[in-house]
């Protein structure tokens, strides 16, 4: 499996949430180091190497796009940062990642979901959970309801 979770410009990601898969997660959400997150979304294959769109999203948003508020079409080609950092991943490290920022009108519009797909999962919206440290200053992680 390519390294979609080590990219330079994001640091070292954690998988939150996997929505679909095929061999390898290809849509998920997930959260780097400083608890930034992204909606990820595999975009094409080809022989030298993988697309993969990574969209940072505030907790709010991510929240719409896994109630069926916001669809994934409108989740990659209307992202909140207003940019998709798309990362091009070589097979099986054979050569070296190459990713950068751009706006989606950059990319051909057949590489987003289409505008009727949505994911649906209730209710349940990630949340927000602060905990204190031993030093007393506060870190937030994300984690599910425990309801």
């Amino acid at each position: 499996m390519s390294d979609i979770l080590n990219i330079p410009e994001l640091g070292e990601l954690e998988i939150l949430e996997i929505y679909d898969y095929f061999n390898v997660p290809i849509l998920f959400s997930c959260r780097n180091s400083v608890s930034h997150l992204y909606i990820v979304l595999f975009a094409d294959h080809l022989p030298e190497y993988e697309i993969w769109l990574y969209a940072e999203v505030s907790l709010t948003r991510l929240n719409l796009i896994r109630s069926g508020k916001v669809n994934l079409h409108d989740a990659f080609s209307k992202p909140e940062m207003g940019r998709l950092l798309k990362a091009m991943i070589p097979h099986n490290n054979s050569g070296e990642l190459n990713s950068k920022y751009i706006t989606p009108d950059q990319l051909h519009s057949d590489v987003f979901p289409p505008v009727d797909e949505y994911l649906n999962l209730g209710g349940t919206p990630l949340v927000v959970q602060t905990n204190l440290v031993e030093d007393g200053q506060e870190t937030v992680s994300l984690s599910k309801p425990r309801y």
